[in-house]
């Protein structure tokens, strides 16, 4: 049995029926579901957990309930399903946060209140350095909501002398909450799941004063984490991080430690690189964490790839992006398989399935 089978769209209804007439907790305990993690279901104004509506729904058509690790729910399972079947699916998001224009968020380090291992400071930054995914969770200050995947996350450190951005990347969840960073306070406090692409050494950071002489309207000083940042501010800091990173990567000794700013072609450069984690975020908001050709779900190593190559025009959509991980993406680009309308492998001649 699988979701091939649910074919009946009034299943469905009776599925959202039941739904609303036992509750969202009871519904999910009763047949075994978690709350959705990727798209909701929408139905007269109401949102509903697409992956536990489709297994109910393949029950009451078919007699037999789909398990929820017998079915994916992103665009491979039962989003897919769903929306063949005329529903509205969308991104597990509110629908004013799935239309908004990705925005920029800091958040700060202060290492006199918390102390970040050497071990897994240095491990974080190889992983970067090795162009894998970086993932690492950080507290997002007093904010309770208005982040979403993609958004631009930038870290600042603070409480010394050496003020400054020290490290940037993408937020891949929404914030949580989870236990408190500071384990003498019980409470908990608010987290984003982010995938980092640049961490850099507390001397090499980009200092405040730099980014003030580059932009007088930056603040002065954040007193907490989670601080929307102005776009405009954003842009201009976007541009001159990249400037920095990219000359401390060819070799120079903190580039804007009293030394003149510069700006150039390398923000283009560098604005390509943001684009492509940008498109790897984007993928992983809307598919489930695995490659898509052997299921492999360890988010840190999974790739962005492209169905029509970048060279050759391709964009950077949902409908032209797959996960996958780096063995098979290569193959793909090698042109060991193809995908078929439905998503299924089609290996070339010759060529052993891996």
């Amino acid at each position: 049995m699988s979701l091939k089978d649910l074919t009946d769209p009034a299943a469905v209804h009776q599925a959202l029926d039941l739904f609303d007439s036992m509750g969202r907790e009871d519904f999910l305990a009763e047949y075994g579901f978690g709350p959705a993690k990727s798209y909701w279901l929408l139905h007269d104004g109401q949102a509903y957990d697409s992956k536990a509506i489709a297994g109910v729904a393949h029950l009451i058509q078919t007699g037999d309930l789909l398990q929820r690790d017998q079915f994916t729910g992103g665009l491979h399972g039962a989003a897919k399903a769903l929306m063949e079947l005329g529903f509205d699916v969308v991104p597990h998001r509110n629908a004013a946060e799935a239309t908004r224009e990705s925005a920029a968020f800091e958040v700060l380090w202060n290492p006199n209140n918390f102390m970040w291992g050497k071990e897994d400071f240095q491990d974080l930054q190889r992983q970067i350095l090795a162009g894998a995914s970086a993932p690492l969770s950080w507290s997002i200050g007093t904010r309770k909501q208005g982040i979403v995947p993609g958004d631009r996350i930038y870290m600042f450190h603070i409480g010394s002398k050496n003020r400054g951005l020290i490290a940037s990347g993408h937020a891949t969840s929404e914030i949580f909450m989870l236990h408190h960073w500071d384990e003498n306070r019980p409470e908990e406090a608010p987290y984003v799941d982010v995938s980092w692409d640049a961490l850099l050494s507390p001397g090499d950071l980009l200092p405040w004063k730099a980014i003030q002489e580059n932009d007088p309207s930056f603040p002065k000083v954040f007193m907490s984490g989670g601080i929307h940042l102005d776009p405009a501010q954003a842009e201009a800091l976007e541009a001159l991080w990249q400037d920095h990173v990219e000359q401390l990567a060819l070799g120079a000794t903190n580039p804007h430690v009293g030394q003149p700013i510069e700006k150039g072609y390398k923000y283009y450069q560098a604005k390509h690189r943001s684009h492509q984690r940008r498109f790897r975020a984007l993928l992983l908001a809307h598919f489930d964490a695995e490659c898509i050709v052997c299921g492999l779900g360890n988010v840190a190593i999974l790739e962005a790839a492209h169905l029509i190559a970048d060279a050759d025009g391709g964009l950077p959509t949902v409908e032209n992006g797959r996960l996958m991980c780096p063995n098979h993406h290569k193959a793909f680009d090698n042109h060991f398989f193809s995908f078929d309308a439905d998503d299924k492998v089609i290996w070339r001649e010759g060529i052993d399935e891996f």
